[in-house]
Order: C-alpha cells, then sequence, then structure tokens
C-alpha cells in the first residue's frame, strides 16, 4: 500500500504496522511492525518512531528512506538523499538519537 501524505510517500511492505499523524512541514508515524519505504521532497520532513528511535532526514534535501522493524531490539536502515546513489557512511541522510541498548544497522 502507498499513502501519499502531502509531499511525501509512505510505501507498506508486507505484514506492516504503522500509525501516521499530520506536521505542519511533513507527517509522522510509529511504526509497530514490518518494513516501510518512506520519502520526502525538499523543504519537508518525516518523523519514524519505532524501538524508542526518533529517524529523520538529517536535512531538508529530498529524502528517501527504507525502514524495517526486525525485532524489539534491532531496526535495519537504508537511505540515499535524492537524487543520487546509495549513502554509505561519508553523507548522512538520516538522522536519530541511539540509546545503549538499541541497534540500529545502516545499510
Amino acid at each position: 500500500m502507498v499513502l501519499r501524505i502531502g509531499a511525501g510517500k509512505l510505501f507498506l511492505h508486507k505484514a506492516t504496522s504503522i500509525q501516521v499523524h499530520a506536521l505542519s512541514n511533513g507527517f509522522a508515524a510509529n511504526l509497530d511492525n514490518g518494513t516501510v519505504s518512506v520519502s520526502s521532497e525538499e523543504g519537508r520532513t518525516f518523523q519514524l518512531l519505532t524501538n524508542g528511535l526518533a529517524i529523520q532526514p538529517a536535512g531538508l534535501n529530498p529524502t528517501a528512506a527504507q525502514i524495517e522493524r526486525v525485532s524489539d531490539r534491532r531496526v535495519d536502515l537504508a537511505c540515499r538523499r535524492e537524487p543520487g546513489p546509495p549513502v554509505r557512511s561519508r553523507i548522512a541522510c538520516l538522522q536519530f538519537p541511539l540509546r545503549s541498548e538499541a541497534l540500529a544497522y545502516v545499510k
């Protein structure tokens, strides 16, 4: 299922449970389980909450990300700034605080 929220998009993969809320400059979502692909346009943002993490773009550039809640202690992330190749480690496209007991892997 694809949801368009203003200038952003949210694609729900199979067996995904999510709650979505509007923000003045984008949207926020709580990911209970599963995988979502999310994107934002320039000047817009998103915030995805899961496992105690608040995941959001590192700036107001167009950003695309895939976020998978693997377990209650692990989240896998893949992201890229639009347009361009997938981001590895030199340019941040997502930001999130990390508690010591939470694990997040950026692909």
